[in-house]
């Protein structure tokens, strides 16, 4: 719990939701800019923008997770009978 409420934890995963969106705002450019959205090159690079927002998408629900997860497990006892590893840090 420590960790995910530490502030460097909170910047960071704020600048990664502004660069997320920056890469989202740059996929639409280049698709509405394209002469042809059929172009190898634009569908390689729209592929390229589609896998690190996957990757960021990833990251924001297993924060998300890790976060109820240690909200539940602070206020009363996980279900295997033991406090959250996360409260511990």
């Amino acid at each position: 719990m420590r960790l995910l409420d530490h502030f460097i934890f909170r910047v960071l995963t704020i600048v990664l939701i502004i660069i997320d969106l920056c890469i989202v705002t740059v996929a639409i450019v280049i698709f509405e800019t394209a002469d042809d959205a059929t172009d190898p090159d634009v569908v390689q690079r729209l592929n390229a923008l589609d896998i690190v927002a996957l990757c960021f998408s990833c990251y924001f629900i297993v924060e998300v997770s890790l976060r109820i997860f240690g909200q539940t497990c602070v206020t009363r006892p996980c279900l295997l009978g033991t406090w959250s590893l996360l409260y511990r840090w």
